[in-house]
């Protein structure tokens, strides 16, 4: 968080990432990318 600038200071990031993890943002983003990264390979295994 602090890297990608999303949080000013190292103790505002941890306390960021503990609140997408505790609402569920973090786990809708993993499967997200998921969904992507797995879209190409199942469309061609189809095809």
């Amino acid at each position: 968080m602090l890297i990608a600038g999303r949080a000013v200071s190292l103790e505002a990031g941890i306390e960021l990432a503990a609140r997408s993890l505790d609402s569920g943002a973090a786990r809708q983003v993993l499967e997200d990318l998921v969904t992507r990264t797995n879209a190409p390979a199942e469309a061609e295994a189809a095809g």
